[in-house]
């Protein structure tokens, strides 16, 4: 891993998301009762790949920043939690080197035999924003069909 790497992957992948929350904070658009929700990911903080350590380390990164920005807010009455998405159906997974046959032949290994669909990290997302999780923060929801449990 190169610095040009992880500055584009940490950009990305943290600096983005935590300016973003930043940004609003200052410009008082997050108000008492409100939720911020992150986008990390299980690679890093749950199972790790070959040759993905930048990646990790990016997502990661994202939850430290989400517990302790709980801890931070939790005065203002500002939630802020963390889903970790699994392996998720999106052109994301489908790379130049990856197969179809590759794709279905590591669904077979998950436990639930299948990856995530985008709706079903959207619902949990919309979950932690809603008034039902009204008492959860600084907590990571693990959306990936228990692969990280195997």
């Amino acid at each position: 891993v190169n610095q040009e790497e992880l500055d584009r992957v940490f950009s990305a992948n943290f600096f983005s998301p935590v300016m973003l929350v930043n940004k609003l904070l200052k410009l008082k658009k997050l108000q008492k009762g409100s939720s911020v929700v992150f986008v990390s990911s299980i690679d890093g903080s749950r199972i790790v790949h070959a040759g993905n350590s930048a990646y990790s380390a990016s997502k990661s990164a994202l939850v430290g920043m989400a517990r302790n920005m709980a801890i931070d807010l939790a005065g203002k009455k500002i939630r802020v939690n963390c889903v970790l998405p699994g392996t998720t159906d999106t052109e994301m997974i489908r790379t130049a080197n990856v197969t179809e046959e590759m794709l279905l032949e590591t669904a077979k290994t998950l436990p639930l035999k299948r990856f995530a669909m985008p709706n079903e990290i959207a619902n949990a997302i919309a979950f932690l924003l809603s008034d039902a999780s009204s008492y959860i923060t600084g907590t990571e929801l693990v959306i990936d069909g228990g692969s990280s449990i195997v």
